[in-house]
């Protein structure tokens, strides 16, 4: 996979404490990106599922290599660089 068109692809859904989280989108791997919105709607906790300080039911795959799949019950525990 050529990395200009690498992609991270983020799903999550669940429950943290009384918050309820329902995401979806697919970034690019290069670049910029950015999360904005209000205070309490989720930025913070989508950086820490995607970082895997957080643990939600769902799909995370950076630059074509699963990372986590609930449906599959695959999790990589260790990245390799």
């Amino acid at each position: 996979m050529n990395i200009a068109d690498a992609t991270i692809s983020v799903r999550y859904s669940g429950v943290v404490g009384n918050f309820e989280l329902n995401v979806a989108f697919e970034t690019p791997m290069r670049g910029i990106t950015a999360l904005f919105g209000p205070s309490g709607c989720g930025k913070t906790t989508i950086l820490r599922c995607v970082a895997g300080l957080n643990r939600l039911p769902g799909h995370l795959v950076v630059g074509g290599e699963v990372w986590q799949d609930d449906a599959t019950g695959k999790l990589s525990i260790g990245v390799q660089i």
